[in-house]
C-alpha cells in the first residue's frame, strides 16, 4: 500500500481518483491547493504526487520544481485536463515523471498510477 499525495482543486476529480485508488488499498491524502500540497509533501511520509496542473494558487510545473527539490526523489505524475505536446513537455521539464489526461478511464488508472510506485506498494488488491 502506497501513501498518494492528490493536488486537485476539482472536487469532483479529487473523490474519483481518492475512490478509485482506496479500492486499490492505498491510502490517499487530498489538498486543494498549490501550497499546503507542497507542505504535506515535505512532511516526508509521501510515496507519489498525482498533480494537477491548473491550480488557482500556484501554476503546476512551479508546484513540481519545488517537490522535487524534497529529500527523498518523490515521483510526481501531472494528472490534467491539458492534452497538448507543450503541456506534457513542459511537465516533464520541470520534474514529473508521467502524464496522465483527465477524463480518467478510472478502469485504467490504477494501472497507470501502480507504474510509477515501487513494486513494493503497487497494490494490495
Amino acid at each position: 500500500m502506497a501513501t498518494i499525495l492528490v493536488i486537485e482543486d476539482d472536487a469532483h476529480s479529487a473523490n474519483i481518483v481518492q475512490r478509485t485508488l482506496n479500492k486499490q488499498g492505498h491510502a490517499v491524502i487530498i489538498e486543494t491547493e498549490g501550497l499546503k500540497g507542497l507542505q504535506r509533501a515535505s512532511q516526508g511520509d509521501v510515496d507519489l504526487v498525482l498533480l494537477d496542473l491548473g491550480l488557482p494558487d500556484m501554476p503546476g510545473h512551479v508546484i513540481a520544481t519545488l517537490i522535487k527539490r524534497i529529500p527523498g526523489n518523490i515521483p510526481i505524475v501531472a494528472v490534467t485536463g491539458r492534452v497538448d505536446d507543450l503541456a506534457r513537455t513542459r511537465a516533464a521539464r520541470y520534474g514529473c515523471t508521467g502524464y496522465i489526461t483527465k477524463p480518467l478511464d478510472t478502469r485504467q488508472f490504477p494501472q497507470q498510477v501502480a507504474s510509477f510506485l515501487p513494486s513494493g506498494l503497487k497494490s494490495q488488491v
